[in-house]
């Protein structure tokens, strides 16, 4: 990854929006719908439930089957049109804790991204915002994160239904799926800091508490490990939790 661009904090993921607000500040909360009959609000609830049990399933086990399972059948179908193996990882995600909140807007004025909404049919998205702990054990300033996830939605009468775009063509011409969608998985972070040395573990503390701020931290774990920013980011703040651990 380019590293001007790492430095943004809107990342594009699994072709809804992840915006990932680090210590450094707030993103301005979504305007929600105007006015949501009870039915509507009853439906929405049931979505963001689901999304929430399935995000933590799916995160623990690396099976995102169990998020797939919540989209209308053969929806996801385009995704298989490159022929690789991704293991429904454009829907991983890291697991939204049950005081996570959510807005809807509509999509009229959205703007989607490395993605075709063509066949979506897709009305609203839902913004899934929540605060999180990040590297609290590398003693942060600011030990805190606001991500907000965007699912988009179908509105039918007075349900919601959740809709996913697919890959542009391109992606499935060059078989690029798998390296554009990351799978994202508590296993995998696991695996990557059992892996490492004490030295590379200490190097990145130290990084952290020298520069007040995770970037260059997580721009080393992408670097030496292959890893999307994302997936260093769940590296780092696992490399943090054993830190505060040992203490």
């Amino acid at each position: 990854m380019n590293r001007a661009l790492a430095r943004l904090t809107v990342t594009l993921v699994m072709g809804s929006m992840l915006v990932l607000v680090c210590a450094c500040g707030k993103s301005e909360a979504t305007k929600p719908e105007a006015s949501l009959t009870p039915a509507e609000r009853a439906s929405l609830e049931r979505i963001v439930n689901d999304i929430k049990q399935a995000s933590r399933r799916g995160f623990e086990t690396g099976d995102w089957s169990v998020m797939a399972k919540l989209y209308p059948e053969g929806s996801l179908a385009c995704w298989d049109a490159s022929g690789e193996e991704h293991r429904f990882g454009f829907l991983s995600m890291e697991p939204i804790p049950d005081h996570a909140q959510y807005q809807v807007g509509s999509l009229d004025d959205y703007i989607h991204g490395g993605v075709d909404t063509s066949h979506m049919g897709g009305t609203h998205f839902m913004a899934i915002r929540y605060e999180a702990s990040f590297a609290s054990g590398c003693d942060l300033p600011t030990p805190k994160r606001w991500p907000e996830r965007h699912i988009y939605l179908r509105k039918v009468g007075e349900k919601f239904i959740p809709v996913h775009p697919c890959p542009v063509q391109e992606q499935i011409e060059q078989k690029s799926i798998v390296r554009t969608w990351p799978m994202v998985s508590g296993a995998q972070a696991a695996r990557v800091v059992e892996g490492m040395s004490e030295q590379e573990r200490q190097s990145l503390r130290e990084k952290v508490r020298q520069d007040r701020f995770p970037l260059n931290a997580i721009l080393s774990i992408q670097d030496r490990h292959g890893l999307s920013y994302e997936q260093a980011s769940l590296v780092l703040d696992r490399v943090c939790t054993v830190t505060a651990r040992e203490r």
